[in-house]
């Protein structure tokens, strides 16, 4: 078996000759966009409004709408928006909040490409309320989109796109696939450079 030389291999690798090149084959960031709803558990309501979506490829992502309308399922509900949206209940002497502690059970929005929909637990990730216009954030575990598309599947494999190589459930730095020419490149060429042909 061959050994390598890591020294010698690093002393012949230039790193200025490494020049990132634009290509669109793949997407890096997807955004989503359209009218759609979100349900309410308890007490049972729809959020209905303009929804966006995006997801990047540190596995991040941020869900939003700025609504128009909220419908309580119960026609006798009395309360205000806020009190429905936090699960509130009414008291002797009006409303009791707690929080956003009305879960979110379902979301779903139609978008140019097509439906996208929520398909884990979705968690309230915050809200602005009290200014126009109110927008609500969620956090979701999984999606789908089921895409309008009539065209035939085209596959390929890309490995460890996905890739986490922290411990939290995103990536502090750079991609541990992309060449980079920053400084965390220039770190690790001088660490490889340094060690002993032993």
């Amino acid at each position: 078996m061959a050994m390598i030389n890591l020294k010698e291999a690093a002393s012949r690798f230039d790193f200025e000759k490494v020049m990132p090149k634009a290509n669109d084959w793949v997407q890096a960031t997807v955004d989503y966009e359209g009218r759609g709803a979100a349900e309410l558990r308890h007490p049972k309501a729809t959020i209905a409004g303009q929804f966006t979506a995006r997801f990047d490829e540190e596995g991040t992502s941020q869900i939003e709408t700025v609504f128009d309308n909220i419908f309580p399922h119960d026609p006798g509900y009395d309360g205000p928006p806020i009190a429905l949206l936090c699960g509130a209940t009414k008291t002797q002497s009006g409303w009791g909040f707690g929080g956003m502690d009305n879960p979110c059970e379902s979301l779903s929005f139609e978008t140019d490409q097509g439906l996208f929909m929520s398909t884990g637990k979705i968690d309230w990730a915050g809200m602005n309320f009290g200014t126009q216009p109110t927008r609500l954030r969620f956090a979701i575990r999984e999606g789908k989109l089921e895409t309008k598309s009539t065209a035939p599947p085209k596959f390929f494999a890309v490995p460890l796109v996905n890739c986490v190589a922290e411990f939290s459930n995103y990536l502090s730095g750079d991609h541990p696939l992309r060449i980079t020419r920053r400084l965390r490149c220039q770190k690790m060429y001088r660490k490889i450079s340094s060690l002993s042909p032993e």
